[in-house]
């Protein structure tokens, strides 16, 4: 006689059967999702790398160099034409024969640099301008200057000549902005030094004798030169340099000349152990 729970018992099997079975396929499609979910991701990964190796290898490779070793300006005050100092350097690659202060930029990258702001900036810790007695007579004194195109009022060094009103004027800036449209890959630029920075040289100059007299000791200068700019596909782009200057006076009066060191420094600061803009 047929036991009667043999039907149900192979029903029940059957079915926990299909149901593992369902479980088993679910699994698998739930596999599959997380494979190509992984697999997307990969691949996003992969073009997101080569995006930015692409980047990375069209972005610029700004240097700034310098084009002189030290410098020599001069003032020529007892000339019987008025004119103001003249502000040359002994080139880099040597020889007698003094020019301007300039700076070489270069582009080392495969990309464009494109509306580059160069900003001059010195770190200059000796204090307010000072014009002495000493060369009071030789025609030099500091006057207020103000500009039209800024409320905004800034110190002149004047140069006259046996106290005539008259005379000519430079202002004394510690902080100047140049503007370039673009520097190609390859391609060196010339930047002369800004002319009214040249002149804070050649007041701290003067004012490092004054010092001396007194006993007390002329900082050094420091110039950073902060260079900012967009890549074709307008990236930001950044990068510093920084550079020392040590004005000097050794008693020449006719004319009176200033010389200076001026030599090239890490382009970051280091404090502790840390590198710090």
């Amino acid at each position: 006689m047929p036991d009667p729970a043999t039907p149900a018992t192979l029903t029940d099997f059957l079915s926990a059967f299909s149901s593992i079975g369902t479980v088993v396929a679910a699994g698998f499609a739930a596999w599959g999702t997380w494979i190509a979910r992984s697999a997307a991701k990969i691949a996003q990964a992969g073009v997101d790398e080569a995006k930015q190796a692409r980047k990375a290898q069209m972005a610029p490779r700004l240097v700034l160099e310098r084009n002189f070793q030290n410098f020599r300006f001069s003032y020529a005050y007892h000339d019987a034409v008025m004119r103001l100092p003249e502000f040359l350097a002994t080139p880099l690659t040597g020889g007698t024969r003094l020019e301007i202060p300039s700076f070489s930029l270069t582009n080392y990258g495969e990309g464009a640099a494109l509306e580059l702001q160069i900003v001059f900036e010195f770190e200059d810790p000796n204090g307010d301008f000072v014009v002495s007695s000493l060369f009071e007579q030789a025609g030099l004194s500091i006057v207020p200057m103000i500009t039209l195109a800024e409320p905004e009022t800034f110190q002149t060094l004047r140069f006259m000549k046996g106290g005539n009103a008259g005379g000519s004027g430079l202002p004394l800036y510690r902080k100047m902005t140049l503007d370039l449209p673009n520097c190609a890959p390859g391609q060196t630029r010339n930047i002369e030094f800004p002319t009214q920075m040249l002149n804070t040289l050649f007041l701290r100059g003067l004012q490092a004798w004054d010092r001396r007299l007194t006993d007390s000791t002329a900082k050094e200068i420091i110039l950073v030169v902060r260079i900012s700019c967009h890549t074709v596909e307008g990236d930001p782009y950044a990068t510093q340099f920084r550079f020392a200057a040590s004005p000097f006076w050794q008693g020449e009066s006719a004319p009176l000349i200033v010389y200076g060191h001026f030599k090239e420094l890490p382009m970051f600061e280091t404090i502790e152990g840390n590198r710090v803009a």
